[in-house]
């Protein structure tokens, strides 16, 4: 991802974190521990559903249950757009490959087949 990128999602994620009512810090830096911040299961899992809503992402359970710092949940929402990308791409390529476009008669293999043992 480039720089771009990921201050947004850093100032995203940070935004969340400051605004859930658990957090009474108002500078909050990513490699803070979310639990010097008060923020517990419950509210990791609430981070997480508004992140899902700002970036259509899904987080799964077991990726709220390993957010220990706001680093954890920057590298999660990272990932997930990485893999939203890689996903759009292949897709992409797919939508590209169209097998009913594609001309290949028997006949061109066996033509192909006999020049080669020609040779």
């Amino acid at each position: 991802m480039n720089g771009s990128n990921r201050s947004t999602v850093t100032d995203a994620v940070i935004k969340l974190v400051t605004e859930n009512p658990m957090v009474k810090i108002d500078h909050i830096e990513a490699p803070m521990l979310l639990a010097e911040l008060n923020v517990d299961s419950l509210e990791k899992l609430s981070i997480a559903m508004n992140l899902e809503k700002a970036f259509d992402l899904e987080i799964t359970g077991q990726e709220v249950e390993d957010f220990v710092t706001v680093s954890d949940i920057i590298s999660c929402v990272d990932q997930g757009l990485a893999a939203q990308a890689a996903q759009a791409l292949t897709d992409e390529t797919k939508e590209d490959i169209n097998p009913d476009s594609l001309d290949v008669s028997s006949n061109d293999h066996q033509a192909s087949a006999q020049s080669q043992h020609a040779t």
